[in-house]
């Protein structure tokens, strides 16, 4: 019997990485599956984002990972830079892979001046 090694998206000390700052700090907040025959428009599609269950029987397959079969997304969002990514995996042709993407960034929010008062001067 033969193994074979293959390389993963990013991975820090076995910790998943921002595909957009290479952080690990990540955190996953939504799970999707998708099952359907080959080619097909529609399939089943099963979600779980918090406590939310959603399950769909004659789902779109718009979002399958997969442009044929089946598909996996794992989506996360990054502690450092605000970016929203997923990790997928799918089946096409035979063949399975796995791949991470950044999906949204969050653009930089402005910084404001911050005020400060002495608390002791009766006058602030």
């Amino acid at each position: 019997m033969s193994t074979r090694s293959f390389t993963l998206p990013a991975f820090d000390d076995d910790a998943l990485c921002c595909p957009h700052c290479g952080c690990n700090y990540t955190h996953q907040h939504g799970v999707e599956i998708f099952d359907r025959s080959e080619d097909a428009a529609t399939g089943l599609f099963v979600g779980v984002h918090g406590k939310k269950l959603t399950v769909n029987t004659e789902a779109s397959m718009k979002n399958c990972p997969s442009s044929r079969r089946h598909g996996v997304r794992i989506l996360f969002d990054c502690e450092s830079c605000d970016a929203e990514s997923e990790l997928t995996i799918v089946q096409h042709k035979g063949n399975t892979y796995i791949n991470a993407r950044v999906l949204y960034v969050k653009p930089p929010q402005p910084e404001t001046e911050a005020t400060s008062i002495d608390v002791f001067d009766p006058l602030a």
